[in-house]
């Protein structure tokens, strides 16, 4: 880096050198030619000063100058015997002309002309869209601020839809500004390769499946013996975001525990983390925040039942960018509360059993849903449902402990797989869920419009 500074040095001084020399040449030629029409007093050649010109986003300082006097306004004459000044551009601003940082005035002229700078678009680091930009027919990078005339050929990602008109290509105006508005693509959820779990089936059916099946299923690992091992299941709900239960970040205190603890996987079929089954194919990740209720005290009072409800649920946040395919997409969040219009409700859960070692790949469950009232009348004098926002299935023996994992529900008219609850407890006769099965439980519908209000970063590009 040094050796290559070092020749941009020499480059603008051998710049300097050859406009000045070329500049003065030509003047001393025009006086020959026309000395022998003037006195000696008018022979004598008097170089006329510049003056400092004014150009948005361009400031001009003197040329080795060190100090607070070296900055010159708009209007400022300086002599024309070569004076050098140094540009410099003001944020959302780029040099004219690449790596060429100065100017020459000799003569009440400036060399090179057009020498200021210029106002740039805004990079393009929307990660849900795929783009390409060139200027003047090359390839430039889209995650730097680009120059005016630059173009950008834009369309969703693989996994993402948007219902704007991505076909023309987007332009950098003079102004600064893209033609039209980027807006980050939506993620296609709720689908998955075969279309639909066929509702003709069992209503207690367990099948098992591999990862395109349940393409929005998680699990979440703890780091234990130079490995990971799976303590819990999750639900993608975005390119960044898996929602699971509460207990499974939390230590045998209830605290929770340190970030680095945490790994992450979306896309597999069998449950080691290191499985070479499908190592080639799944995506494992860091966490880099966990969202919990602490985050949602902020808004909300300590009594208040959006509190209660934020204490049995979390979402991690990945280190990166989760890649959609048929392996891997978000599940739908019910905004609409279609559940409640599908009459004797039958719900899917995917997981591992954590304890058994044999239950090594992943399995599917579907059991009737049942409301806060019904699940009550279930429980065992010392067994409690602590929050009016949970229901429950009859208990799947086989996941043992497994916690976290969604439970889903396929709606006919949308042709698409919905998350309506998030599996917080197992009792003796059945397996609890919180969500939002009843009128009074769609908190989780809020909660996750502030999960997402409060990580998005950039919504959009202009």
């Amino acid at each position: 880096m040094v050796h290559r500074n070092q020749l941009f040095t020499v480059f603008k001084i051998f710049y300097i050198f050859v406009l000045i020399s070329l500049t003065a040449t030509y003047v001393r030629c025009r006086t020959r030619i026309n000395s022998s029409n003037k006195s000696p007093q008018q022979q004598q050649q008097v170089l006329n000063s510049c003056v400092v010109p004014k150009f948005n986003g361009t400031e001009y300082y003197l040329a080795g100058c060190v100090g607070e006097t070296c900055s010159l306004e708009a209007g400022h004459r300086i002599p024309g015997n070569g004076s050098v000044l140094r540009l410099k551009c003001a944020e959302s601003f780029i040099l004219r002309q690449k790596q060429v940082d100065i100017t020459v005035c000799y003569d009440g002229h400036w060399f090179p002309k057009r020498h200021s700078c210029q106002r740039t678009c805004k990079a393009i680091d929307l990660n849900t869209l795929d783009v390409a930009c060139t200027y003047k027919g090359q390839a430039v990078s889209c995650l730097d601020d680009v120059r005016v005339g630059t173009q950008a050929a834009i369309a969703c990602k693989q996994g993402f839809i948007t219902d704007r008109n991505y076909e023309m290509p987007n332009h950098c105006l003079k102004t600064g500004k893209w033609k039209y508005v980027m807006y980050k693509c939506a993620p296609i959820c709720g689908e998955m390769e075969g279309d639909k779990i066929k509702q003709e089936g069992l209503r207690n059916g367990i099948d098992t499946i591999d990862a395109r099946q349940a393409p929005w299923n998680a699990a979440v690992y703890l780091a234990e013996n130079s490995t990971f091992r799976m303590i819990c299941g999750g639900t993608l709900l975005s390119e960044e975001f898996i929602i699971t239960a509460a207990k499974c970040v939390k230590n045998e205190s209830g605290f929770v525990r340190d970030l680095s603890a945490f790994g992450v996987a979306v896309g597999k079929t069998y449950k080691n983390w290191d499985d070479s089954r499908d190592s080639s194919v799944a995506q494992k990740f860091q966490v880099t925040e966990i969202l919990d209720e602490a985050f949602f005290r902020q808004f909300f009072k300590e009594d208040s039942e959006i509190i209660d409800f934020a204490r049995h649920i979390v979402v991690l946040r990945v280190k990166g960018v989760i890649n959609f395919g048929s392996l891997v997409s978000p599940v739908c969040l019910d905004v609409e509360r279609l559940n409640e219009r599908v009459p004797n409700l039958v719900g899917t859960v995917i997981g591992w059993s954590v304890k058994d070692d044999n239950s090594m790949r992943l399995t599917r469950f579907r059991r009737p849903v049942e409301n806060n009232f019904a699940c009550r009348q279930r429980l065992k004098p010392n067994e409690t449902i602590d929050n009016p926002s949970k229901f429950c299935t009859e208990r799947i023996h086989q996941l043992g402990n497994f916690l976290g994992a969604g439970l889903t529900f396929w709606e006919n008219e949308t042709r698409k797989n919905y998350v309506i609850g998030i599996l917080t407890d197992h009792f003796d006769d059945v397996t609890v869920y919180l969500g939002y099965r009843d009128e009074s439980s769609a908190f989780i519908i809020d909660l996750m419009r502030i999960y997402f209000a409060r990580a998005t970063d950039v919504k959009s590009v202009q």
